[in-house]
């Protein structure tokens, strides 16, 4: 279950100090969350610093209506110990005793696997929206063997929505990484709505209304997965404020518990619910996760550029390292790659320095201003053995009236077969190959070792009130530290069948997606 949790066990006579101290990295896969060792594992989690922590939900319930409560009881005790730091709930009908516990250590990176059972993916959402930091988060979801594919694409997306880019969400993320879903018009939509509702089931029919419930310490609560289980339940064990719907017609109140989803409870005089002013439902939205600076989509199809665009435009605004992947047999209608315009995709993601495309075409309709501003300095392309991505890489190189051609310093571009391109293909890769070297920046000799003094003079005395240094304009200090900086040239690879290691693949450990994985 916990391989290296179990060899530190295995050592003699070793204090639980030793064995917090020794734990960097832990991985539960395939772990039977039934079980009570399972809380004694989180606890001593919780008092280490992990340097990383693989949790894989998936296949771990059953349809078995005893094991099942006991296993998402688990699970929400893991989930909301490990990412929001203290267990919130007691056990009602079993004899599992949950340790009141807070985290003493963090999770520098985390990464979470699931299958098509909503009820781990819920509980694992409404805990990342609570308050979760990491550098590093990366979620699979794997639901292709779904007969309701569409419904549960659009499910993750909403829940997504409300646990990462809702007002409400708490969660800070430097890279995140999602995978193992479709995109769709239809997932845009409710993606769009739990973020306006900062609710991740919108419903914009019915009588009800958003706001939150503060539900006090000793309340009774049930889950939605436990509806049709009476004799198990939990207790709080602490007071929660959490997001809440309530519904005037029956007036019950469904409530986001961290680690276990969407909860009932009557809206009592023991639990306040506090209805939102009106939502802002303009579709000019723009979502938000403080600090995000990479970002990557590995999807299993994806309907159109247009859509993919779209949600860009909701989340990209911050992005500097963008990576899109389109998983291989799932290229769209008629089986053909999904093409993204750059015209349209720089005004999504306007800081954008590095992007990284797996089975994705690009091409470029016509210039606009933000495209020749785009910034771009890293291109890497796999599989990319059309002639409109070709022709694009080229005259993001060429185009004197693009900023690309000043500042991309890195092209890497895979084919599948070099035999099988086309004249016009192999044309282009011969044009690309002839930039590579080039000096990229102003002057193409080296600085003088009195000029580099004498910048570094005028820089360190700029807090001086008299220093002129103050007086000029930034646009002008990027051009002057051009001009001083060491010439730079560009690299490029044009590789056949990439015999380097991609960026993105899927072969792994339990068909788990290997981005999931930290060096």
């Amino acid at each position: 279950m916990l391989l290296v949790l179990m060899k530190l066990w295995s050592k003699p006579r070793m204090s639980t100090t030793e064995l917090e101290l020794e734990i960097h990295s832990a991985y539960m896969d395939r772990t039977e969350f039934s079980s009570p060792d399972v809380l004694e594992v989180a606890v001593v989690l919780s008092r280490a610093d992990l340097t990383f922590l693989y949790l894989n939900f998936a296949d771990v319930l059953d349809s078995d209506q005893n094991t099942e409560p006991l296993a998402l009881t688990n699970i929400g005790f893991v989930v909301s110990t490990l990412i929001c730091g203290r267990s919130l709930c007691a056990s009602i009908g079993t004899d599992i005793e949950i340790p009141l516990i807070e985290r003493q250590g963090h999770v520098r990176k985390l990464c979470l696997a699931f299958d098509s059972s909503f009820h781990t993916f819920t509980g694992v959402c409404a805990a990342l929206a609570s308050g979760a930091s990491f550098g590093r988060l990366a979620l699979w979801v794997d639901v292709d063997e779904q007969a309701n594919l569409q419904v549960v694409q659009d499910e993750c997306w909403s829940w997504l929505a409300y646990a990462l880019w809702s007002k409400g969400s708490g969660c800070s993320v430097r890279e995140l990484a999602i995978g193992g879903i479709g995109l769709s018009r239809s997932g845009l939509s409710i993606f769009k709505a739990a973020f306006q509702q900062n609710y991740p089931e919108p419903d914009l029919m019915r009588n009800v209304e958003y706001g939150l419930i503060t539900i006090p310490e000793g309340v009774e609560v049930k889950p939605r997965a436990w509806m049709e289980n009476d004799s198990m339940g939990l207790m709080l064990t602490h007071e929660c404020r959490c997001r809440a719907r309530y519904n005037n017609a029956t007036k019950n109140v469904d409530f986001i518990l961290p680690g276990f989803g969407i909860c009932t409870t009557k809206a009592d005089n023991r639990s306040k619910f506090v209805p939102d002013a009106t939502a802002d439902l303009s579709d000019e939205v723009v979502a938000h996760i403080p600090n995000l600076g990479s970002l990557e989509l590995d999807l299993s199809q994806v309907e159109s550029g247009d859509v993919l665009d779209a949600l860009l435009k909701l989340i990209g605004s911050d992005v500097r390292s963008l990576t899109l992947s389109i998983q291989e047999g799932w290229l769209g209608v008629g089986n053909q790659r999904v093409k993204v315009d750059l015209r349209e995709l720089a005004p999504c993601v306007p800081h954008l320095e590095e992007l990284h495309l797996q089975n994705v075409t690009i091409f470029v309709s016509k210039h606009n201003e933000l495209l020749r501003r785009w910034g771009l300095k890293t291109l890497e392309m796999y599989e990319a053995d059309d002639a409109d991505s070709l022709d694009t890489c080229l005259r993001l190189l060429v185009d004197k009236t693009l900023r690309s051609t000043r500042e991309l310093s890195e092209l890497e571009i895979s084919v599948g077969q070099l035999e099988r391109l086309n004249p016009l293909a192999r044309g282009l890769m011969n044009a690309i190959s002839g930039h590579i070297g080039e000096f990229l920046s102003v002057a193409k000799d080296e600085f003088p070792s009195a000029s580099k003094a004498v910048m570094i003079s005028v820089v360190n005395d700029c807090h001086s009130p008299q220093s002129s240094l103050q007086y000029i304009d930034a646009s002008i200090l990027t051009l002057i530290f051009e001009f001083a900086a060491r010439a730079q040239q560009r690299s490029a690879w044009l590789l056949n069948s990439n015999p380097r290691k991609r960026k993105l693949h899927f072969c792994g450990w339990n068909s788990s997606p290997s981005f999931m994985y930290f060096e």
